[in-house]
């Protein structure tokens, strides 16, 4: 005899119902989004339990709390508008994100979907669905910044490079006056001036050219944490005895793959930054340790490849950054600073300085508690090859009557530098582009000794022309110029090895030097 389940009203088996009933609460229980119910008072009638993993907060928690207290005060009045739309209309969302207090602290963006079910009985209230958006929106404001932050850097190489020029001609023709005039002349102070007021503005390009990525790194394996002891006893001095001074570090070595004198850079801008943050006094600590970063991990930089770290965090009690001033925080001549207190490229420097060496920077803040700096560079074993350029010998003396080859695509700068290699004693054939150069490589009939360019031109780069000069002209060294001291110029993979780079503004004997050394070479291997 087989059983049969007694039938509903409708015919339905009675426990249909039920089940369903089940199989949707089920549903909403375990729902990744978070759902709640809420009365026309603005009262919690139901929170799923996704709230507890979202914002720390259980249906209890909830159901004793203000709602509106949890609301940040900047979205108060949007949220209040998207209620009157919903009642208005019925329904509305997916809203802006609106941030929520989380139990744990800070704040939580979540994505709002809300419906009037008013009318029906069953709800009595609104039903919100909330998503919560915090860390995609996280990751698309990182990668927002960057793109910012690389157009940034592109105009701001660009600019530096074309005021290097001018500082070229300034420090140039400065100098050779400066050994024209002798000390007891009035005009020679006058002339000292214009030449350190040059000096600075070429340490003030090479900042802006460190942000634009444009400088070349010199990394090696150097262990953090000893660096760090011997920066310390300058930095004491540095931040004053009105701030207290902590290094945490363990006694095993940090190694990380990085240009020594770039990290120096870095953690002396970080201490600078914290210690303006504490004018009053307060407590600066930086700490060194080792994290691994394993595959497949997801967290607040998506874009950190795995693998080992050496991790710098400076932290201080001062008086912290707001969301919009940590937004802004690593751009260039950004700062919160009077005016004349700063130029605003610390934290720009220190952010280009971390991503050309490979690594990451962040910070942690909310005002009035301070704020933490955390910097990742890619780590090293000490069985790492240093991989540091080996210093170069010092130049030969030219020989007399060298012919060069001087190809710059700016006039003032290819007349400065046709004037040095003139008294040099050297023979110049001049050209304002490859182009020309090319040209002039072919119709010589004499020999030509050195091949002395600019990297940045236009229709030709430096670099190309090298090559191309290459083809008709072989075994002639080549002395670059450039504003941005571009890696790959140099010939370091030893497929040029009479190969040098110049950076702008240099001076005179700079010029002279770079090529004495090179004809010197020139003439050795003829």
């Amino acid at each position: 005899m087989t059983n049969r389940r007694p039938a509903g009203d409708d015919g339905a088996p009675a426990n249909v119902h039920g089940d369903e009933d089940r199989r949707l609460a089920l549903l909403v229980e375990h729902a990744f989004d978070l759902v709640a119910i809420v009365d026309a008072s603005q009262r919690l009638v139901y929170a799923s339990p996704a709230h507890a993993r979202v914002l720390g907060y259980t249906a209890a928690d909830l159901a004793a709390m203000d709602l509106r207290a949890l609301i940040h005060d900047e979205d108060v009045e949007y949220l209040a508008g998207l209620r009157e739309a919903v009642v208005r209309d019925g329904s509305a969302g997916p809203s802006r994100p609106v941030r929520v207090r989380s139990k744990r602290g800070g704040w939580c963006r979540l994505q709002l979907r809300i419906t009037d079910l008013r009318h029906e009985p069953a709800i009595g209230g609104f039903v919100v669905n909330a998503r919560d958006v915090t860390e995609h929106l996280a990751v698309e404001e990182q990668l927002q910044q960057a793109q910012r932050l690389d157009a940034i850097g592109r105009l701001a190489g660009g600019v530096a490079h074309d005021f290097n020029n001018l500082l070229t001609v300034i420090t140039g023709y400065t100098s050779m006056l400066l050994a024209q005039v002798p000390p007891e002349d009035p005009n020679h102070a006058d002339l000292v001036e214009v030449k350190g007021a040059a000096d600075r503005a070429a340490e003030l390009t090479q900042q802006i050219l460190m942000f634009s990525r444009r400088q070349a790194l010199t990394p090696q394996v150097v262990d953090t944490r000893r660096v760090i002891g011997e920066m310390r006893r300058m930095l004491e001095r540095l931040i004053g005895e009105h701030i207290e001074f902590v290094v945490s570090e363990g006694a095993a070595p940090v190694h990380a793959l990085v240009d020594r004198v770039q990290l120096e850079q870095v953690v002396m801008n970080l201490v600078v930054n914290a210690r303006d943050a504490m004018p009053s006094g307060g407590r600066l600590t930086i700490e060194v340790d080792v994290v691994a970063v394993p595959a497949g991990a997801r967290g607040r930089h998506p874009s950190v490849a795995p693998g080992e770290y050496a991790r710098i965090r400076v932290r201080d009690t001062g008086c912290g950054m707001d969301e919009r001033t940590m937004a802004h925080m690593f751009e260039p001549f950004y700062t919160t600073k009077e005016p004349g207190k700063g130029t605003g490229l610390g934290l720009s420097t220190v952010y280009r300085i971390v991503r050309q060496s490979g690594g990451v920077v962040w910070a942690d803040s909310v005002p009035s508690e301070g704020a933490t700096f955390s910097v990742l560079l890619p780590g090293a074993t000490v069985a790492t090859r240093d991989v540091a350029r080996a210093r170069e010998v010092p130049p030969a003396p030219a020989p007399e009557g060298a012919t060069v080859l001087l190809v710059e695509d700016e006039a003032i700068v290819r007349a400065l530098a046709e004037r040095v290699l003139r008294r040099q004693g050297c023979r110049v054939l001049s050209a304002r582009n490859g182009v020309e150069a090319l040209a002039v490589a072919r119709w010589h009939d004499g020999p030509i000794d050195l091949l002395v360019t600019d990297v940045v031109m236009p229709a030709m780069s430096g670099t190309e022309l090298a090559e191309r000069f290459g083809e008709l002209r072989r075994d002639v060294p080549v002395l670059f110029m450039t504003g941005y001291a571009i890696d790959h110029v140099t010939g370091r993979d030893g497929a040029r090895p009479e190969t040098r780079l110049l950076s702008k503004p240099f001076s005179p004997h700079e010029l002279s030097v770079a090529v004495s050394g090179l004809l010197g070479t020139s003439a050795a291997r003829r």
